[in-house]
Parts: structure tokens; C-alpha cells; sequence
């Protein structure tokens, strides 16, 4: 398990239930023996300039900014939620109230930790199958198909988390997330839902690879191979600069045989790149290009480049 991937989801956890976050002021603290979820009591050793404070964690003295002011000498309840790149921890809101009992996240981190651990990232990218056909015969309407295959991916469960902050915000229908299939899992008290375990860990592999890929049917005996991906930024770009898109789609066609059609996307600008195809096929695809240039112009897209490659395969006879 990649631990900064396990360390990000529990941070999104944690970030629902009722804890303050302290961040350690710099990447260099050192952290013997400490573990994620592990509960630490800390004593507010000094005040610092900036509204900080220096806090004493089991001996371990951490420049941290504290979300309310504590008094010096305070004991405080803690709980490590990250080790990298810095230290952090919880701190149970409620403690902050005279009286108040400190309400522990540790257990429930644990669970969900124990859950994340038993899952492997391993796979190049998250695989999605449908056994059924995703349509019952060759589209006529392509603006539906491309539609259909939207929903498709939508839909999957991969993001079902965050299509609910989007009903919360008014941004989304209910009975689209009635759709997904998460909504048809029954609670049992799990930090996951056993059942829900496989979409955990695709929801994980596509946090870690940001790819998805899709095989099955979209009509009777069309069988396609659908990824998509976010292309890797250059080390020169800013992290201002847009995000690149890539999808390839792999099919058999009945008349042009085997094609591997890949489209990167960047803002308004496309690029395309047809690989693998037979010397029938070449002819063909070529010929489309200008009725392609012209629906990509209408759809407010420009065309900067269509590649075509022949399959290394297609001249060799028996």
C-alpha cells in the first residue's frame, strides 16, 4: 500500500469528523516510535511569535499553531494522523471546552487503516467491467452514445463520495446517487462496508495511478478497451498550467479491422493518433480526417495534429 496515498485517505476522513488538525511547522521533526493513530498526550511548553506555540510530545518539541489559545503547562489529547511529509494531529474540538471529555478518533482510524491495508494498488489502472452490453445494438445518435458512456463512468461508484458533497452543495440529484452502487449497500457499522472493499480499492487505484480503464460490450460483439488518464506533468510546468487528458479506445472493427485511436486533450486543443492499423484501414481514416477536423470546430475544439500509423503486422502475408 502506497503509505502517502493511505496517509491522504485518512486525512479526507478525518476531515468529516470533529477534530482540529495541528501541523508541525517544518518537514524535520523527528518521530521515534510514533504511528498513525496512536494517542499522545502534549504540554504547552512556550509561546511563540505568530500566534504559535511549542509543545512538549512525549519529549519531542513541535513549533505547531494551536486552533484556539491554550495556557502554558496544558496537557492536551493528540493523536498522530500523519508522519509525512509532516507531523500531524488530531485534537478532539471538545477538549477545547472546560469539562469536556476528549473525544478519541484513534479507534476508528485504526479500523479504516487495518481495512486500506488489506487492499493492493498494485494494478497499472483501475479496471471496470460491465457483463451486460451498453447498448442493444450500433448507436445511430452518437451525441447519446458519448452520453451513455458518460454515465457510464459517472455512475461506476468510483466517485461516489464526491457526487455527495455535490447533492449536499444542491449540485446533484438524489436519484443519481441512487444509481450508484454504494446506495444499495445496507450499513453495518464497518469504517467499509465489506461488500464495498473491491470499489475501495479501485477508488484507491485511481487516487495512486489516475487512470480508469473500462472493458467490455458497448453493443452485441463489439467488445472495446476504453482507458482514461491524466497525462503526467512536465517538471518544467507550473502547477498553474491546465491538465492534460488522454483516452485511447481499442476495438475490432468489422471493416477496418483492429484500431487503437488515442485523443489527448489540453483546454481547447486536441490531438489524435490512430496505432495499429491494417493498410485497408489507412485509406480510410485519412480520408475522414477532414469531416473529423470539421466536427471537432463545431464542437469548440481545435484539431492540431492527427497521426496515423500502420500496424507493423499489416504487410506481412503468410
Amino acid at each position: 500500500m502506497n503509505t502517502n496515498m493511505l496517509r491522504d485517505v485518512i486525512l479526507r476522513v478525518l476531515a468529516t469528523q470533529p477534530v482540529a488538525r495541528i501541523e508541525a511547522a517544518t518537514d524535520a521533526v523527528r518521530t521515534p516510535a510514533f504511528r498513525i493513530g496512536q494517542m499522545l498526550q502534549a504540554q504547552v511548553a512556550a509561546t511563540l511569535p505568530n500566534d504559535r506555540s511549542l509543545i512538549d510530545v512525549e519529549g519531542v518539541h513541535v513549533d505547531v499553531k494551536l486552533p484556539f489559545p491554550v495556557p502554558l503547562g496544558q496537557t492536551l489529547q493528540l493523536e498522530v494522523i500523519a508522519l509525512e511529509p509532516r507531523l500531524t494531529f488530531a485534537m478532539p474540538r471538545a477538549a477545547s471546552g472546560a469539562g469536556d471529555a476528549p473525544v478519541s478518533m484513534s479507534e476508528s482510524v485504526r479500523r479504516l487503516a487495518a481495512v486500506l491495508e488489506t487492499l493492493s494498488a498494485d494494478a497499472a489502472a483501475t479496471e471496470t467491467e460491465r457483463a451486460a452490453p451498453v447498448l442493444a445494438a450500433p448507436p445511430s445518435d452518437t451525441a447519446a452514445f458519448a452520453e451513455r458512456l458518460k454515465t457510464l463512468i459517472a455512475g461506476s461508484g468510483l466517485f461516489y463520495e464526491s457526487h455527495q458533497a455535490q447533492w449536499i452543495a444542491g449540485e446533484r440529484p438524489f436519484d443519481d446517487l441512487m444509481r450508484e452502487p454504494q446506495a444499495a449497500l445496507k450499513s453495518t457499522g464497518d469504517a467499509v462496508h465489506p461488500e464495498a472493499s473491491p470499489m475501495v480499492q479501485q477508488q484507491l487505484g485511481v487516487l495512486d495511478t489516475r487512470q480508469i480503464a473500462w472493458s467490455g460490450e458497448v453493443w452485441p460483439q463489439q467488445q472495446v478497451e476504453w482507458r482514461i488518464e491524466e497525462e503526467a506533468r512536465h517538471e518544467a510546468a507550473s502547477v498553474e498550467a491546465p491538465r492534460a487528458w488522454k483516452t485511447s479506445l481499442r476495438l475490432q472493427l468489422p471493416q477496418l479491422g483492429g484500431v487503437t485511436a488515442t485523443l489527448s486533450v489540453r483546454r481547447d486543443e486536441v490531438r489524435l493518433a490512430f496505432d495499429d492499423l491494417q493498410s485497408q484501414a489507412m485509406g480510410a481514416v485519412r480520408s475522414g480526417q477532414p469531416a473529423l477536423e470539421h466536427a471537432f470546430a463545431r464542437a469548440g475544439l481545435r484539431l492540431l495534429d492527427v497521426a496515423v500509423r500502420e500496424s507493423p503486422q499489416s504487410g506481412i502475408t503468410g
